[in-house]
């Protein structure tokens, strides 16, 4: 059956079934459509078109819409904050003096008030509790203050999923029980929430030692050679040559430490036992002067070390 398409007039053909009050070709006709008409989209159906209350613009509104605007449309939420600032003032304002009103419990019918635009039904949690099945809440009593208090089975749920357990009525309980000892995260030895490897490795017996390991090797680098001069100054580090985590009798023994620049110093990262041979033998005295016969039968590699130490150390270099 042929049919034609209220938008764009194109004629194509349709099932009888297929054809309902509004005909279009394709759903790019539709959504055209439906920018201008809204009525044709069954979000909005029921509603109607309406004058807007500041710039007379015509627009559409649901019907939720419209018992929220309560008789008021605005077009926009600019015109509704004009409409507001224009008719909402003095008394009629929501926050005028802290305004408030008068309000009925739905349960113990107990007069309450409350903030005047507020939508409160219930003048406590208790009788909101009350008003669910019996079956569906639990009785429990406040640690703090000792008062009775009703709680959801749902709540208690997913409060032992999480590893939580409620024993208060309320915030200022809990606020007034933990605090001091009671707190979760307090600390009886306050020492422990020290960098307890940045206090050991600053500590008065560390930096002896450190200042012990420079003037032992005169302030150079006992890998590359290198020190400070006019101009051109060196970060030498002292490098523990047994792991300082490890062995903690060796920490401040200074046979067990060695000057490195930086960047030396970055070559023995997860390599350290590698170097622990060659680090001995340095602080040993087995390697001679830098242009004598090497002690232990190597020919000289990169101007310092024999080939042998220096190629199971993986360090860069060529012959001298």
């Amino acid at each position: 059956m042929l049919v034609t398409c209220e938008y764009c007039k194109i004629k194509f053909s349709r099932k009888p079934s297929e054809i309902g009050s509004r005909i279009f070709c394709s759903n790019n006709c539709f959504k055209k459509t439906a920018k201008t008409d809204k009525t044709i989209n069954g979000r909005y159906s029921g509603g109607k078109y309406v004058e807007c209350i500041i710039c007379g613009k015509t627009h559409y509104r649901t019907p939720s819409q419209l018992e929220q605007s309560k008789g008021h449309p605005a077009c926009s939420l600019r015109c509704a904050g004009v409409w507001k600032s224009q008719n909402l003032i003095g008394e009629k304002a929501a926050n005028y003096k802290n305004a408030k009103r008068d309000f009925k419990c739905c349960f113990c019918g107990q007069i309450f008030s409350g903030r005047k635009y507020s939508q409160r039904r219930y003048c406590s949690k208790r009788c909101y509790w009350s008003t669910r099945s019996k079956d569906g809440t639990i009785e429990r009593v406040c640690v703090n203050c000792g008062k009775k208090f009703i709680i959801s089975k749902s709540a208690v749920k997913w409060q032992m999923i999480r590893g939580y357990e409620n024993k208060f009525c309320n915030k200022k309980c809990q606020s007034e029980y933990c605090c001091g000892d009671k707190h979760p995260s307090w600390y009886t030895d306050r020492s422990k929430l020290k960098d307890q490897n940045k206090t050991i490795r600053w500590s008065k017996k560390m930096c002896e030692w450190r200042d012990a390991i420079y003037q032992r090797d005169d302030y150079t680098c006992q890998l590359c050679k290198t020190r400070s001069s006019k101009g051109n100054a060196a970060v030498l580090n002292a490098h523990h040559i047994k792991g300082f985590a490890k062995n903690k009798t060796l920490r401040t023994n200074i046979n067990n430490g060695v000057t490195l620049c930086e960047s030396c110093h970055k070559k023995t990262y997860w390599k350290e036992k590698q170097f622990e041979d060659l680090f001995l033998k340095i602080i040993n005295g087995k390697h001679g002067p830098r242009w004598s016969s090497s002690k232990c039968g190597g020919e000289w590699y990169a101007g310092e070390w024999c080939k042998e130490c220096h190629a199971k150390c993986g360090l860069e270099g060529g012959k001298k």
